[in-house]
């Protein structure tokens, strides 16, 4: 029996329960379960509103054509078709309903470093504006000089701890939790 001859259900009118148990299903980290959350939550809007219970594939690339439309950045869309993608596929694989987002290509991506960097005196510039003689000072100006001299992303700058700083041969260094890691396996060396 192919997928057509197979009788679905009616997409709309189990959505949370649905959802329910997909989050279930998935074995992912906290964030990741988040993202999917809000990913589905902007899909089953744009379902909702365009009246669509019985979703196809047209539809998918709609609502891809949606996002694109509101200017939302190729990542996000991509992100957005990641979870809807891996929802039908759940779907599909529990005989709830096909998988209609099979073959929906995300948009291409830039590569390569999106940023401006900070020249020398500029960079002087703005970590002399930073007030230094409050604890909560000290906190910024460390922030900002860890972003800026050693290259760090805002999440690896909030997941650092002070048991993180470590000397490591002749230099004191701070290890750090990458993007998308659990363990703080890489360093960076501290001025």
């Amino acid at each position: 029996m192919n997928l057509e001859e197979k009788q679905y259900y009616d997409i709309k009118s189990f959505c949370d329960n649905l959802l329910t148990d997909f989050f279930l299903f998935l074995y992912v980290s906290e964030k990741t379960m988040a993202t999917y959350r809000r990913a589905l939550k902007q899909l089953f809007s744009f379902l909702h509103s365009n009246n669509i219970s019985k979703p196809k594939y047209d539809d998918i690339l709609l609502f891809k054509k949606t996002l694109e439309a509101r200017s939302c950045k190729s990542a996000t869309i991509a992100l957005y078709l990641a979870a809807t993608r891996r929802f039908f596929s759940w779907c599909e694989q529990k005989n709830i309903f096909p998988n209609v987002a099979v073959g929906v290509k995300a948009p291409r991506q830039e590569r390569g470093h999106k940023r401006d960097f900070l020249g020398a005196k500029l960079l002087k510039l703005v970590l002399s504006t930073i007030e230094r003689e409050t604890l909560e000072g000290k906190r910024n100006y460390a922030i900002m000089a860890l972003m800026s001299v050693g290259g760090l992303r805002t999440i690896e700058v909030s997941r650092a701890n002070v048991e993180d700083i470590r000397i490591l041969g002749d230099f004191t260094v701070l290890y750090v939790q990458g993007k998308g890691r659990k363990d703080r396996t890489e360093f960076v060396k501290l001025p």
